[in-house]
């Protein structure tokens, strides 16, 4: 039996990028080259997938999530997938940035990443007898999507997705990051300004996402991923995360019926898994994710 569990975690920084062979070789439906990246070792036959966040990134430069969230397991090849337009000629950046790929921003969407990922998995999953696969934020919705498609997914981990909707993530990031008597103000703002996106009549882009990205994003029912997983789940969600509706995350925890689904909840700490004073408690997030493998 092939086992696929979705893989953003370990916390040893031993990811070297010269380990890693970029590959060229999966094309799209439009004929747009899917780029993705391979730690391969002889012999082994396990395979962890890391799923980023939704930063304007290519996840071969984040240096963070290399060190952080590859090799979890020993003997485990690592597969990373760009996203639509990105490439590891694109220098890394924290924030929003300048020169985000065009093409990245007219093409990307979950929807669009859960087609790579299917596509490049068919392709690798008959060499490996063990296939692991973890998402974080965006990464985490990502994972949950595939693991309702993939009947060769055995386990997901999916890490501060927030709550049932994207939009009430929205929502609770505004209130967390506005003045009180603004809320519902730039509530109004952002809502003008994404209908202006969907409808066609911006062509701005919206906090570095196009509209295909929008479109895709506010059709998710986070809650109903879940529920229809084919494998087991694993929902890890921070209490102190300003970034997404971790309210929501314990509210959906007690309306999910299927035992597919389990929830662990961290408090203490912010989206990036960080406390108060900045540091990540690493180590304890990596022994929460070996027992539950176990």
């Amino acid at each position: 039996m092939r086992y696929l569990l979705i893989l953003i975690l370990s916390f040893m920084p031993v990811w070297a990028n010269g380990d890693i062979e970029a590959f060229n070789d999966e094309i799209r439906e439009d004929q747009s080259v899917i780029t993705y990246y391979l730690k391969k070792s002889p012999d082994v036959k396990n395979l962890a997938v890391i799923l980023q966040g939704s930063d304007c990134n290519s996840i071969y430069n984040n240096q963070f999530v290399l060190d952080n969230f590859a090799d979890l397991t020993p003997d485990t090849d690592t597969l990373l997938v760009d996203k639509y337009g990105i490439t590891q000629s694109l220098p890394y950046t924290n924030g929003e940035r300048q020169d985000c790929p065009k093409e990245y921003l007219d093409h990307d969407s979950m929807a669009q990443r859960v087609q790579d990922y299917v596509q490049v998995l068919d392709k690798l999953k008959d060499h490996y007898e063990n296939i692991y696969l973890i998402g974080g934020s965006e990464g985490a919705v990502v994972a949950a999507l595939l693991s309702q498609q993939l009947d060769y997914v055995d386990a997901t981990i999916a890490m501060n997705g927030g709550g049932q909707y994207f939009l009430d993530d929205i929502y609770f990031f505004i209130e967390k990051s506005v003045q009180a008597e603004h809320h519902e103000e730039a509530k109004e703002s952002f809502k003008e300004s994404l209908q202006a996106v969907l409808d066609g009549q911006s062509e701005d882009y919206l906090s570095e996402h196009g509209k295909k990205w929008w479109q895709s994003a506010t059709k998710i029912d986070f809650q109903q991923t879940l529920e229809n997983s084919q494998n087991k789940i694993l929902v890890i969600q921070t209490l102190n995360d300003d970034n997404v509706n971790w309210q929501g995350a314990v509210d959906m925890s007690k309306r999910i019926q299927s035992d597919k689904v389990e929830f662990h909840f961290i408090d203490g700490q912010n989206h990036y898994f960080e406390n108060e004073k900045g540091e990540r408690s690493a180590a304890a997030l990596r022994i929460i994710i070996q027992n539950w493998l176990k």
